[in-house]
């Protein structure tokens, strides 16, 4: 069975990839995948896989492309010799074809959230904001959040859904300087209203932005989540923040193993290379092939300097030659072989001349890269 699509645009292709999942498990009854995607260049199709529609063998679904990423033909394999079948099937597929999102859903997380000077909650909850598309707020001494969504069924808005809260999770690391994790639960029947407006200091760079015992989001922060989980954010600046949380994730002070304070340097300078890209580039052109290149650590230097100043420029500097030097020879920041005692080593490769006793500790590194991404985050909602 092989029915000509036509589609424009990869946008378009997924939307209908979701609508015809949604529309075969309400048909059938279930929709489940045995999802083995294989590409094949030489005839521009992509096999999705085996569908389980609960009709006997699953259905093989393969698609045809003229455009990468965008569907010209959908391909059903292996289907019995049943008029009454193929015909369901060309309904459900015109249907998913010509159908959008118009069901709202509400989805809702627990946040913990620590700090990375000690893994402890000690009570760390933020105060209750809310925006047009999603609430943060506290009951019973726990923090949620809630977002609703527009989706095409249950399975759907979480599809959808998750990875909006996941994104505003990161953004809350970057507006707090914590570490935040989130696990699924229940939505209150009465959710609280928000708290009234709270005066936060906007240019805070240490510590966390904690108020009259709560965690304070300023309004400019508020309309960014909002725009998060509308889904109308920066997609750059956001796996900006993903590599923030992820360094927040990797260490703190009750936990220090073998290099994650390197993994967690490499995930924040990572974070301000990923920002850049929001910027134009300095760009050059190579010697040898005359191509342009583009000066990816200039770039980052530029961007500290627009909002830290020039004299924040050499500590990010030093971070970011230190990454290379760990990513790309091995270099480890210390021999990891403190134990109370320091017997001092040379290293012609070290700035100070020497080995580290101890691997520095990356607080002002996050703090920098934490405070230099809210105020990314504030120019993307003011220009």
């Amino acid at each position: 069975m092989e029915i000509f699509l036509n589609h424009t645009s990869t946008e378009q292709s997924n939307l209908f990839l979701r609508a015809l999942c949604a529309k075969l498990k309400k048909e059938f009854g279930k929709c489940a995948w045995q999802f083995s995607p294989h590409k094949d260049g030489k005839t521009n199709s992509i096999f999705l896989g085996y569908a389980d529609i609960g009709i006997g063998e699953p259905i093989e679904i393969l698609i045809k492309y003229k455009l990468k990423g965008v569907i010209d033909r959908l391909i059903f394999q292996n289907l019995k010799n049943d008029d009454t079948l193929v015909k369901h099937l060309a309904s459900i597929i015109d249907y998913a074809n010509n159908t959008k999102p118009s069901n709202r859903y509400t989805l809702t997380a627990k946040i913990k959230t620590t700090s990375v000077m000690r893994d402890e909650n000690n009570g760390i909850n933020f105060a209750n904001v809310q925006g047009e598309h999603f609430s943060i707020y506290t009951d019973n001494q726990k923090s949620f959040i809630r977002i609703e969504v527009v989706a095409l069924d249950k399975d759907d808005s979480i599809f959808i859904g998750l990875p909006r809260i996941h994104s505003i999770r990161d953004f809350l690391t970057v507006c707090t300087n914590a570490k935040i994790s989130i696990t699924p639960s229940e939505t209150l029947q009465s959710i609280p209203e928000p708290d009234p407006e709270f005066k936060v200091d906007e240019d805070w760079i240490d510590g966390m932005p904690f108020y009259d015992g709560k965690i304070r989001l300023t309004s400019i922060q508020v309309q960014f989540i909002d725009n998060i989980a509308a889904c109308v954010a920066p997609y750059t600046f956001l796996k900006a923040c993903a590599h923030f949380y992820n360094g927040q994730k990797s260490w703190s002070l009750n936990s220090i193993n073998e290099h994650t304070l390197e993994v967690a340097t490499v995930l924040y300078v990572s974070a301000l290379e990923v920002a850049s890209e929001l910027y134009e580039s300095p760009k050059g052109t190579c010697s040898k092939c005359g191509q342009t290149k583009y000066a990816i650590r200039r770039r980052v230097l530029d961007l500290v300097e627009a909002h830290m100043g020039k004299n924040s420029t050499g500590l990010i500097d030093d971070f970011y030659q230190i990454r290379s030097k760990y990513l790309h020879a091995g270099s480890a920041l210390s021999r990891n072989n403190y134990a109370g005692s320091v017997i001092p080593q040379l290293s012609p490769e070290s700035s100070s001349g020497c080995y580290p006793a101890v691997a520095p500790l990356p607080i002002n590194l996050m703090e920098f890269v934490s405070y230099i991404l809210r105020s990314v985050s504030t120019e993307s909602i003011t220009g």
